[in-house]
């Protein structure tokens, strides 16, 4: 333990006494005074901040750092000494401070303040319009480094201007549903909006009835990070309403009988008027009636002729001014009638009629119950589609069928085991713009062939100027996306506007898709502003493009016309490169507009649009977008080969050739019936599978005379088109299970019965599909012998899809049903909610506002600084890193400043001077050893002549010693006259 401790702690080279003490403690006192003062000053001054501050007791072991330089065995000068002492202490005070984890301490007083204005239905438009009043006149005068911003919400909630110190605001233009009250999300999103190293501030002006969110929640956030939410009462109260509840209707029906539809009718006060019940949108009952305060019940009689799906709306109408709202005066109910399959032929109403001709004559003449309709007439319910055992897309484009028709169709397949075919064609799969799309998710087939063949891609590059036009933003976004879902991944894609802040630049650089649901976040955080001039977008569009490998290169333009034309030497410089660009023109304000969008169109070989409504958009947009995509389509002769069995081509012992198809690729559980082979690739031309409860089909190629003309003269052709319809129909199911839906007030009630004749118990689950596509589940609990009760909430007005299963006695039963919703829980909100409004103020230690503030007081003088501390440890380490080399050179590098200012250097000669060396040595040792001889050896004197030149190594009496040697030797000698330097004297 003594040897231990002995070389752990060594004896000191010299001795420490109290003469010495104050040169030998000089510099480790100095670094601790120096060191330990800034730590302890930058820390009180809340300059710096450490996260693991024991790990600063490692500066304890300075002192045994001080302890081994002075017992060390090196010999140093005084002033290196210190400086090798100094460097070590440094190194061991920097190795603490990274250990405790620093951070550099920010405080700032700049205030931000984000107003959230409640714009839904309930507050009115007076309302909306004296918030923003009241926002413009806090702002005006509010101090230049403090930043204001803007969050509308309604049902939803989205960022009109991020908080900004010039707060450049003209008007709304972010559009949000306005049939609900959010104030969680308004709040919330506000509160994004609010960066954690400035103090923030939220002004709420809102009613304070809310009809969804989570808003406890959301105000612990709030009050665990310190943002208190001033609020802004607004207030009304509606003391005459009346509204229609609900419309019950019979579930099970039979064809010619009457039944009875109950209207149940509320309100506040007595009153008269008119109650009107339609069938599918004509009138079939039209009576007076008179109602009393509370709930009343009226009976309407309903006659049901032919198989198929009803859709009843009852409407109250109330005598002049003696209404509040007009939204809550209709409700929705339908009655389903079984009967003979049917088959929904979907055809595109720009297309050719001989796309589909053969293919609907051929079902006719298969004695099937067919309906054709244009795309756009297509029922966009997936009740509505409870008739049609199977649905057909002939050649339809994807711009021609809305997103509601395409989740229609998804969810009739999905959910109610509808069948669903695709017939190819120049405007179908990929090509037609189905590239991640719901119907796209139902197909045996991927419409996305980048990763499987080298297809020429295309580049594709929107400019944005939309600022203009109501729900300009909003619907700018919107189309952006719809164009980027139609590119592939391998395609390019980017897109440019202008902002208020930085000028033009690129939202989302020029760069390849891949998935195009990354690209989102920067399209909906996109400021896009009045763009002054067309030119500095174009030349960014223009670089970018030329710099890209794609064979086809395109841009969109969207504006109102008003920007600066572009220069002719750009146009032309686009023109020579081949990139075409198309133009939109929405909301021009003059022919001047008008002429400058069409002629650079005109100019570069694109396409001029001019669209009456920004509901046009989303289409116009995907039909730009599919230009890129023509070379997915293969004209040229294959003859189809058999693969997997298929029903769908029994009895049939081969195929004519086909002289095109659309690329696509098979879905890993696809079953190719039909595919082509040649010797590079092969493709499917018809596959189906299983999805969810029905069976979907794709035939990639057509069956009209373009690409299908040799089938048309084959005498199986009519049996192969109905045998392929019958693989994918829905068959005739009975089950047992009764269900019944109806609403109560901001909740939708599911009831189901099991009508099986011997009694069991169910399992029962239910799940909900909303109209925005988000699924609900819900547990049914047993309130009575073989019934069967659930509750969701209702968020909105539209159609909610529902799926109960039953499990129970060794299997499943399955009932799907639906609930109308024709107003949101918003409409029954009759008066202002001011105990809400307080409660958000005191949980966020904010006040509740008179209206009439000005801006020192949304903006006081006196504000908490927010402090914001951010990790420097590599800026620690930085310096550790550049000091351990330093504290090595000062102890192994052997420095002779006194060499510098020599006038004669030989730094080349080194064996030489050396040798220079070891003479001038045995000269001193020969005058030494001569100094101390006897005085009789006179031989030695009286030697005649001059004495012999010796070679340099004579010149000494220890010549027979080495240079290395000698020149140890002289170290020694140097070192001791260094350490009696230090001796004390």
């Amino acid at each position: 333990m003594k040897g231990w401790f002995a070389r752990l702690v060594p004896p000191l080279r010299t001795p420490l006494t109290w003469r010495t003490a104050p040169r030998r403690l000089a510099v480790p006192i100095g670094f601790a005074a120096v060191f330990g003062g800034a730590l302890a000053a930058l820390v009180g001054a809340h300059v710096v901040h450490f996260s693991d501050p024991w790990w600063l007791l490692v500066l304890a072991i300075t002192p045994w750092v001080w302890w081994m330089h002075e017992a060390g065995a090196a010999r140093h000068g005084r002033v290196r000494g210190s400086l090798v002492l100094l460097a070590r202490l440094a190194v061991v005070g920097l190795f603490a401070v990274v250990l405790a984890r620093p951070h550099a301490v920010r405080r700032d007083d700049r205030l931000n303040v984000v107003y959230a204005i409640d714009t839904s239905h309930s507050v009115g438009e007076s309302s909306v319009r004296r918030a923003i009043d009241y926002m413009l006149a806090t702002t005006a005068d509010k101090p230049a480094t403090d930043a204001a911003g803007l969050v509308v919400f309604g049902r939803e909630a989205g960022v009109e201007l991020p908080p900004l110190e010039s707060f450049p605001f003209e008007a709304l233009n972010v559009q949000v549903p306005r049939d609900g009250t959010d104030i969680a999300k308004g709040l919330s999103l506000s509160a994004a909006l609010c960066p954690d190293d400035r103090p923030a501030r939220i002004v709420l002006v809102s009613d304070g009835a809310s009809t969804g969110g989570d808003l406890p929640r959301v105000l612990d956030e709030l009050a665990s990070r310190g943002i208190a939410v001033d609020v802004v009462p607004i207030a009304y109260e509606h003391d005459d309403e009346v509204w229609v509840e609900r419309l019950d209707v019979p579930v099970r029906v039979k064809r010619g009988e009457t039944y009875e539809a109950t209207a149940i009718v509320s309100a506040l006060a007595p009153g008269t008027g008119t109650l009107t019940l339609r069938e599918n949108g004509a009138v079939v009952a039209e009576v007076p009636i008179e109602w009393r305060a509370g709930k009343n019940r009226f009976a309407l009689p309903i006659y049901l002729r032919q198989p198929g799906y009803y859709e009843y709306a009852a409407t109250i109408e109330p005598a002049a001014g003696r209404d509040g709202w007009r939204e809550n005066n209709t409700a929705l109910n339908a009655v389903f009638l079984e009967g003979r399959g049917r088959v929904l032929v979907v055809i595109d109403p720009a297309g050719e009629p001989a796309d589909s001709a053969h293919f609907i004559r051929a079902l006719k003449q298969g004695e099937r119950l067919v309906d054709v309709v244009e795309a756009p007439e297509m029922p966009d319910s997936t009740s509505a589609l409870l008739p049609y055992h199977a649905i057909v897309f002939v050649n339809v484009p994807a711009e021609e069928i809305s997103a509601a028709q395409r989740t229609a169709v998804h969810d009739a397949v999905f959910d109610l085991g509808t069948g669903f075919l695709m017939v190819g064609g120049d405007q179908s799969f990929g090509v037609g713009g189905y590239r991640n799309t719901s119907i796209a998710t139902l197909l045996p087939v991927e419409l996305d062939v980048s990763q499987r063949r080298i297809i020429p891609k295309g580049a594709l590059a929107v400019v944005l100027h939309t600022c203009e036009f109501a729900s300009g933003n909003t619907w700018a976004k919107r189309i952006t996306k719809s164009a980027l879902d139609v590119l592939t991944a391998a395609d390019e894609f980017g897109v440019l506007a202008w902002d208020y802040e930085g000028g033009e630049a690129w939202i989302v650089e020029l760069q390849e898709v891949g998935d195009p649901s990354q690209h989102y976040p920067a399209i909906n955080s996109a400021m896009i502003g009045d763009m002054p001039s067309f030119a500095p977008t174009m030349r960014l569009a223009l670089k970018s493009l030329q710099a890209s490998d794609a064979a086809t290169k395109h841009v969109i333009i969207i504006s109102d016309g008003d920007p600066s034309p572009p220069p002719p030497a750009l146009i032309e410089q686009y023109a020579a490169e081949r990139i075409s660009i198309s133009t939109v023109t929405v909301f021009p304000h003059g022919g001047l507009d008008q002429n400058t969008m069409r002629n650079i169109a005109r100019a570069t070989g694109g396409r001029y649009y001019q669209p009456s409504s920004a509901s046009a958009l989303p289409r116009i947009f995907t039909k730009e977008a599919k230009t890129l995509a023509r070379n997915m389509i293969v004209e040229q002769t294959v003859r189809p080969v058999f693969d997997f069995p298929s029903t769908a081509l029994k009895g049939i012992g081969e195929v004519p050739p086909l002289h095109g198809f659309v690329l696509t690729a098979p879905k890993s559980r696809a079953e190719v019936a039909l595919r082509t082979e040649t010797a590079d690739h092969v493709e499917p031309i018809l596959a189906a599978w299983r999805y969810g409860m029905g069976r979907t089909a794709a035939f990639t190629s057509d069956l009209s005379a373009r690409w299908g003309r040799d089938w048309l003269q084959w005498d199986r052709y009519r049996a192969f088109v109905n045998q392929l319809v019958s693989d994918v129909a829905r068959a005739n199911r009975q089950g047992d299970l009764t269900m019944r839906t109806h609403t109560t007030g901001d909740r939708g009630v599911i009831q189901v019965t099991d009508e099986a004749r011997a009694g069991r118990t169910l399992a029962m689950q239910g799940i909900v599909r909303r109209p925005d596509g988000e699924t609900i589940a819900v547990a049914l609990e047993q309130t009575g012998p073989r019934t069967y009760r659930g509750v969701f909430p209702v968020e909105g007005r539209g159609r909610y899809r529902i799926t109960v299963v039953g499990a129970g006695g060794g299997g499943a039963e399955r009932a799907v049903g639906g609930l109308v919703v024709a107003y949101s829980p918003e409409y029954l909100r009759f008066r202002a909610d001011p105990v809400a409004l307080d409660t958000i103020a005191r949980s966020t230690g904010g006040r509740v506002l008179a209206g009439n503030e000005t801006s020192r007081e949304i903006f006081p003088a006196e504000r908490t600084r927010k402090r914001n501390a951010r990790p420097v440890i590599d800026w620690v380490l930085l310096v550790l890193a550049c000091l351990i080399p330093l504290d090595v050179a000062l102890r192994r590098l052997q420095l002779e400043p006194r060499a510098w200012f020599r006038r004669e250097r030989d730094s080349t000669g080194t064996l030489p001077t050396l040798l220079e060396r070891k003479a001038m040595m045995g000269e001193k040792t020969e005058k030494a050893g001569a100094a101390t001889r006897p005085v009789e050896q006179p031989a030695a004197q009286a030697s005649p002549g001059p004495a012999p030149e010796a070679p340099p190594k004579a010149a000494s009496p220890a010549d027979d010693r080495s240079t290395t040697e000698r020149l140890l030797a002289l170290k020694r000698k140097r070192q001791a006259e260094r350490g009696a330097d230090d001796e004390p004297r």
